[in-house]
């Protein structure tokens, strides 16, 4: 919040909207609600792509090894570790401080009173490493991937029904849309969720028809 005080001059002549993916699209929830005015008078909606609004999979043992996984493709980061173990806890619902179900629950209490569009892949399959090992490791990880997570359709990571923000709140406004209906939706994974030109159009869409931008 502090940062965009530094835009304040343009965000007071335009406006700004938050667009997060996976689980950015959880913090970019946590701005909405704790974001103080004048940034709060300013915030015209918030676009969550592949967003984990009811969590994503599931069990401790997970948590290893998505930190595994991680190491696995990118090498190891001691300085990163930490960080990950504490989002890995509050992606699969076992952080201590209960995150993701408190926001909900305040979301329920108290809708947002902002347009927010969520918008969810269906290619229930993620890409490790590199194309060299793919074949044989990346298999043995989706099907890991699919039994922990335990429901279809699903992009690969997060769960239909969890990306679908009225579906987890249980609450349907004029303010919260969801889209899974474009072309691309069964060829979308987590990962492609922001590098598809179908769901560029449909956020320009929403901005130019409900946000007037």
């Amino acid at each position: 919040m502090d940062r965009l005080q530094f835009l304040l001059s343009p965000l007071m002549k335009y406006g700004f909207v938050l667009i997060g993916h996976s689980m950015g699209g959880l913090v970019a929830r946590v701005f909405a609600r704790r974001v103080t005015s004048p940034l709060r008078d300013l915030l015209r909606g918030v676009a969550l792509l592949g967003t984990p609004n009811g969590g994503a999979l599931g069990g401790s043992l997970v948590v290893s090894a998505m930190l595994d996984w991680a190491d696995w493709l990118t090498g190891p980061n001691p300085y990163a570790r930490s960080p990950l173990c504490l989002s890995a806890l509050q992606l699969t619902l076992n952080d201590k401080e209960k995150v993701i179900h408190d926001l909900n629950k305040q979301d329920r209490e108290d809708p947002p009173k902002i347009p927010i569009l969520s918008i969810s892949g269906g290619q229930n399959y993620l890409e490790f490493g590199k194309p060299s090992a793919r074949a044989f490791t990346g298999a043995v990880r989706n099907t890991l991937l699919q039994r922990l997570i335990g429901e279809n359709p699903n992009d690969g990571l997060v769960a239909e029904s969890s990306a679908n923000l009225s579906q987890v709140l249980g609450i349907s406004t004029s303010l919260m849309q969801h889209q899974n209906k474009y072309a691309d939706y069964r060829r979308t994974n987590h990962t492609h969720l922001i590098r598809n030109q179908a769901i560029t159009n449909l956020i320009v869409q929403w901005l130019q028809k409900d946000l007037s931008l």
